[in-house]
C-alpha cells in the first residue's frame, strides 16, 4: 500500500517560484537601454546591454526592496557616477566604476529573477489581444482642436482605440471610481513632445498605453502620465519625465521615470491551472482503492507461484 506521506507529497507537489515578470519593473526592455544624467525611481530591467553614466536607480522604493535585485541586465552592465539606492544589481557581465554604487546590496554577475525570452513573447501577444478590444460603451472623444480628449462614464475597465497624430494636449476625464483605462494606440510611430497631460478622476497608475504597431516612440519635453506597453518600440526619451511603468523593445535617452507601476490586472501573467485536490471524504476511498489492489497482486502472484 502507498504510504499516506508519499500519497499526499503526489498530490501536492511543490510548484516552482514564479520569476519577476515586467509589471514589477519600473522599466522593462527586451534589448539595449542607454541613459544618462538621470533615473529610474524604480526597478529596472535590461535584456540586453545596460549603460549608464550620472544616474540612479531605485529613488523611491520602500526598504523592503533591499534584499532584492532591482537592477537586472541580461546583458553587460556598463555604469560609472551613479547610485542604486536599494538592493543590488546583478547582470551576465559587468563594467562597473568604483563610484557606481549600492550602499544596501551588491553589484554581481548570476543567475536572473527574470525570463526575458518568455516575457517578450507574453507581452507580445497581449499586445495583440488588447489591441483586438473594441471601444467600450460610454467611453467618448478622440482628437480634436489639436490634442486628445478623452471621456468615460463606465466602470471598471474601459477601451479606447485612437490613432497616433501630432498633439499639443492629452485630456482624460473618468467619472466613476476605481476605473481602469486602456488607450490603444495605432500606428508603426507615435510622438508626445512639448504636451501637456491632464487626467481627472483617474491616476497614472490606473491607465495603460498599448502601442501595438509602433516600431518607434518619442518622448520630448512632456510629463507623460500613463504605463506603456510597445513591445515593438525603439523608445526615444531625451528629456521630461514620465509617471508609469515603460515596457518596450529599448530605450535610449536622459527621460526621468517616476514610480508609478500600473496598478490593474491586464499586464498580469495567466494563473496557473491548480490541480484539483481531493475532497476530504475522498481520502480514505483512495487508500483503501490502493490497499485492494496490492492484496489482489499479491494474490495473484501467489496463484501462479510453482509447488
Amino acid at each position: 500500500m502507498l504510504p499516506a506521506a508519499l500519497l499526499a507529497a503526489t498530490v501536492f507537489a511543490a510548484t516552482p517560484a514564479s520569476a519577476d515578470t515586467a509589471k514589477d519593473y519600473n522599466v522593462f526592455v527586451f534589448n539595449n537601454f542607454t541613459a544618462s544624467g538621470s533615473d529610474v525611481q524604480g526597478r529596472l530591467a535590461v535584456g540586453g546591454n545596460a549603460t549608464i553614466s550620472g544616474y540612479s536607480v531605485g529613488t523611491n522604493l520602500a526598504g523592503s526592496a533591499n534584499k532584492a535585485a532591482n537592477i537586472v541586465v541580461g546583458g553587460k552592465l556598463t555604469a560609472s557616477n551613479g547610485l542604486l539606492f536599494h538592493g543590488s544589481a546583478v547582470a551576465k557581465s559587468l563594467s562597473v566604476s568604483s563610484n557606481f554604487w549600492a550602499p544596501t546590496g551588491t553589484i554581481s554577475t548570476g543567475s536572473l529573477p527574470v525570463n526575458f525570452s518568455s516575457e517578450q513573447l507574453r507581452l507580445s501577444a497581449l499586445s495583440t489581444t488588447l489591441a483586438a478590444m473594441k471601444t467600450t460603451a460610454g467611453a467618448t472623444g478622440g482628437y480634436q482642436w489639436g490634442g486628445y480628449y478623452l471621456n468615460t462614464n463606465a466602470s471598471g475597465l474601459s477601451v479606447f482605440n485612437i490613432t497616433a497624430v501630432a498633439a499639443n494636449n492629452f485630456s482624460l476625464t473618468v467619472t466613476q471610481p476605481g476605473a481602469v483605462v486602456l488607450i490603444n494606440v495605432s500606428g508603426t510611430s507615435a510622438s508626445f513632445q512639448n504636451m501637456g497631460f491632464s487626467f481627472s478622476g483617474i491616476d497614472a497608475s490606473h491607465v495603460l498605453f498599448n502601442f501595438v504597431d509602433a516600431t518607434s516612440l518619442t518622448m520630448n519635453g512632456v510629463g507623460f502620465l500613463g504605463s506603456i506597453l510597445a513591445p515593438k518600440a525603439d523608445v526615444t526619451f531625451n528629456n521630461g519625465n514620465m509617471t508609469g511603468t515603460l515596457i518596450a523593445k529599448s530605450l535610449m535617452g536622459g527621460g526621468e521615470f517616476h514610480l508609478a507601476t500600473f496598478q490593474g490586472t491586464l499586464l498580469d501573467p495567466p494563473k496557473p491551472a491548480q490541480a484539483a485536490v481531493p475532497e476530504p471524504s475522498s481520502w480514505t476511498t483512495m487508500i483503501l482503492g490502493f490497499g485492494v489492489a496490492g492484496f489482489a497482486l499479491r494474490r495473484r502472484r501467489r496463484k501462479y507461484l510453482p509447488a
